[in-house]
C-alpha cells in the first residue's frame, strides 16, 4: 500500500460510523487525498452499506500554491500531479478490496450530486482555510439526514485556527463534540444534525 507519512488512521472516522451504523447508511468523505483513511473504514462499512462516497479533485489547496516541496506537503496545489494522486488511492483501494465511488471533482460540485437530507455521516478533510471550511460545511450541511453526523479533522486552534474558526461560527463552539484521536495529536469535530 502506498501512504505517505500520514498513514495512520483517523480512528474517530471508524468510531462514528460503527456507533451510527445502518443498513445501506450513505457515508460521505470530502478529502480523501490517497486513502489514509479510507483504507480504515470502508472495509467495516462495506458490511453494511455500499452507498461510500470518496470526495477529491486530487490537486490540493489552490490557496497553498507558494508553500513547501509537493512532497513535503500534501495539501500544496499542483495540477500535474492529480493523475498520480488519484491513481495512488486506487490502487491502495484495490489492494485492500474496498469499493466507493470517487467523484473528482470540487468538493462544492460534488455536493451537488447528493439530494437534501441524504447523507448519514461526511467527514470532511479537505481544504483547510477558514474560507474552505465554510464552504465545504455550507455545501454538505442541507444534504445530511435529520440525526446524522457531519464532522471534520484538524480542530487544533493552535495547529489549524481556521477549522476552529469556521466550525464554531457555523456550529457554536458548545453545539459541537470534540473526539480525540489516538493517532493523530488533531482533534475532530463533529456535529449531529436535528
Amino acid at each position: 500500500m502506498k501512504l505517505d507519512r500520514y498513514n495512520k488512521p483517523i480512528t474517530p472516522v471508524i468510531d462514528i460510523i460503527l456507533h451510527n451504523k445502518k443498513e445501506d447508511m450513505v457515508i460521505v468523505e470530502v478529502g480523501v487525498w490517497q486513502g489514509e483513511t479510507s483504507v480504515y473504514y470502508i472495509p467495516i462499512a462495506q458490511q453494511f452499506t455500499k452507498n461510500i462516497y470518496l470526495v477529491d479533485w486530487f490537486r490540493g489547496n489552490p490557496e497553498e500554491r507558494t508553500h513547501a516541496p509537493i512532497g513535503d506537503d500534501p495539501h500544496k496545489y499542483d495540477e500535474a500531479q492529480h493523475d498520480t494522486r488519484k491513481g495512488v488511492l486506487i490502487e491502495n483501494l484495490r489492494e485492500i478490496g474496498a469499493t466507493a465511488t470517487i467523484l473528482d471533482e470540487d468538493s462544492v460540485e460534488a455536493a451537488q450530486r447528493f439530494s437534501h437530507k441524504s447523507i448519514d455521516f461526511c467527514f470532511i478533510d479537505a481544504n483547510h482555510s477558514y474560507g474552505g471550511v465554510k464552504r465545504d460545511i455550507n455545501a454538505y450541511l442541507p444534504r445530511m439526514k435529520p440525526g446524522g453526523i457531519i464532522a471534520g479533522h484538524d480542530y487544533d486552534k493552535s495547529g489549524q485556527p481556521e477549522v476552529v474558526q469556521a466550525v464554531n461560527e457555523i456550529f457554536g463552539e458548545n453545539n459541537i463534540i470534540i473526539l480525540r484521536d489516538h493517532n493523530n495529536p488533531q482533534l475532530v469535530w463533529s456535529y449531529k444534525v436535528e
